[in-house]
């Protein structure tokens, strides 16, 4: 859906109320997509792809809680995945791991 044209869908008596948020319906839905992407490559454990799915959300919505989080965690992940691929590292990524 992420290229979807989207548009208001409503009985005319719902517009007056509609017309106070103004909001870039396109740009709400690439928003949403680009999240759930993101958060679908997470739980693939693929955290560099939902990495870069959730970076998009936060450039376009800075203000999105969800994207905040998860993007933190994929960068954490990274950085715990970095630890384990070098040798003088491995005993903290097992104590990280572990914990």
């Amino acid at each position: 859906h992420l290229f979807d044209e989207c548009k208001i869908d409503y009985f005319a008596v719902s517009l007056p109320d509609l017309a106070i948020w103004e909001d870039d319906l396109n740009k709400r839905n690439r928003i949403h997509c680009n999240y759930v992407m993101g958060l679908g490559y997470l739980g693939l454990n693929n955290h560099e792809r939902a990495g870069q799915f959730l970076q998009e959300v936060v450039a376009q919505d800075v203000n999105h809680l969800g994207a905040q989080i998860h993007l933190e965690m994929t960068l954490s992940c990274q950085e715990i995945k970095d630890l384990s691929q070098n040798t003088d590292n491995l005993h903290l990524y097992h104590l990280l791991v572990n914990l």
